[in-house]
């Protein structure tokens, strides 16, 4: 696998969304219908999908067909940016609905987004499914998708209540069917641990993470750092800060936006994370704006790095660039805010929509069906695609993803991953993520170097995005 396309692409940021600003502004200026739910997430009535009409009975199991129904038949036609894992399990589909072909088309991830928009707006040249990034849903759940509510909701114990917060509209109907989502970890150097003394089950806190990284940064002499602080996205980005607000954000039950689409993101719980995040800084425990990929890898290599917070995705980096330190790793979850406290979070994800100019929409569901699920679909996909495929419940208990990972050492990465997506708190996003990602960018070179509070960058996030 290479490294460089799989971080890019499996990136899930404010930054990513960041990315889409122009597009956006553009479309929402050219006087013709405009970026669908672009500015508002004001529900309009979504036809249902004709395959969820009368959807056929669930099984809650994760089980695959009793036996192969050659009456469904298309050909569906799916866009996304990275298709290996569906891919994986079409010889699957091929057994039980033979008359079912899939087309993958390739595209970047914001590719994606645009070239989706495009076509809803046009009314023709839309597929039958494409993935979105859950955080962009409002930009096109309001129009031009269909309702598949009746196919998937019969499936909601199977999916951690993060997911459904997420891909549910003001209206209570659904447009996406849940993939995959990237919870949050922290990964740390056992080598290093041991060095300086550091127990990793000792640190329950973010006070604790903070205290133990004094205490390497002060034995080492300076010479290894705590963690990372990058306040830009270089393109390597493991660690940096955009990915940790919205994780510590979310960690605490604040939120960026409200399930109605209005802005959040100014409130106590950004101000927290925010003001912790410098203070790994000011008590000088991080390694700053890390300059290139290289310059990450070298120093995630050569221990000068004791821990990074991040999500379950990094695991698959880390393995693929980084294959002879593996067994040196291991994977704890985030430190809680206060004593006791939660650590689940998440940031990010994917989801699957279905766009009413599809006509094969009987086909699309029987390969959603086998590929979202199925046990089988999901670890086909998983040993393709590397993905934290155990999302989907049923799948969480099958001992294939249960095994101790060698990478961490023998911690149970998937197991410490589905925890985290399981305990984390609701999460909505809005149609205006784009214009509140742009100003937390501009803002926090200032904000890191304390010439601007953090009160105000929150204030004038929010500002932009309203």
């Amino acid at each position: 696998m290479a490294v460089q396309p799989r971080r890019r692409t499996r990136r899930v940021t404010l930054v990513a969304a960041a990315a889409v600003v122009t597009l956006l502004a553009g479309a929402c200026g050219s006087g013709g219908r405009g970026v669908p739910g672009a500015g508002t997430q004001q529900a309009g009535k979504l036809a249902v999908a004709p395959a969820c009409k009368h959807p056929g009975p669930a099984d809650l199991d994760g089980g695959l067909p009793s036996e192969p129904d050659p009456s469904v038949k298309g050909t569906v036609t799916l866009w996304g940016w990275y298709n290996v894992a569906p891919k994986a399990t079409l010889h699957l589909l091929a057994k039980y609905y033979p008359n079912v072909k899939v087309e993958l088309v390739d595209y970047a991830l914001t590719d994606t987004l645009s070239k989706l928009q495009t076509a809803l707006n046009a009314g023709s040249g839309a597929p039958d499914l494409a993935m979105v990034e859950d955080k962009s849903l409002p930009v096109v759940w309001n129009e031009g998708l269909y309702d598949v509510s009746p196919c998937i909701k019969p499936y909601k114990k199977d999916f951690p209540a993060f997911k459904w917060a997420r891909i549910t509209r003001s209206d209570g109907t659904l447009s996406a069917v849940p993939w995959e989502i990237n919870p949050g970890i922290v990964t740390y150097r056992r080598d290093v641990f041991a060095k300086y003394g550091i127990d990793a089950k000792t640190i329950k806190t973010w006070d604790d993470f903070v205290r133990a990284g004094r205490k390497v940064t002060k034995k080492s002499g300076g010479a290894v750092k705590w963690t990372e602080s990058n306040i830009t996205e270089p393109g390597n980005g493991t660690g940096q800060v955009l990915n940790n607000l919205e994780l510590m954000i979310n960690e605490q039950g604040g939120t960026l936006f409200d399930r109605k689409g209005n802005v959040t993101f100014d409130n106590p719980k950004t101000i927290k994370a925010l003001k912790l995040l410098k203070s790994f800084r000011d008590q000088k425990i991080s390694l700053n704006d890390v300059a290139s990929k290289q310059a990450e890898l070298n120093a995630l290599r050569d221990g000068k790095v004791a821990t990074f917070i991040t999500e379950s995705s990094s695991r698959f980096f880390l393995s693929s660039a980084l294959k002879d330190t593996s067994g040196k790793w291991g994977i704890m979850p985030l430190p809680a805010f206060t004593p006791g406290g939660g650590h689940g979070a998440v940031n990010g994800g994917t989801s699957i929509v279905m766009p009413a100019q599809g006509k094969n929409t009987e086909a699309a569901w029987a390969f959603l069906k086998i590929w979202l699920l199925t046990v089988e679909g999901r670890y086909q996909s998983f040993k393709a695609g590397q993905l934290v495929e155990n999302l989907f419940l049923p799948a969480a208990s099958d001992p294939r993803f249960q095994r101790p990972d060698p990478f961490y050492g023998g911690d149970k990465f998937l197991q410490v991953s589905i925890d985290a997506a399981k305990t984390a708190p609701p999460y909505p996003s809005g149609a205006t993520l784009p214009e509140l990602s742009t100003s937390v960018i501009d803002q926090l070179p200032k904000f890191m170097s304390g010439e601007l509070s953090a009160e105000t960058l929150a204030k004038n996030a929010a500002a932009a995005a309203r």
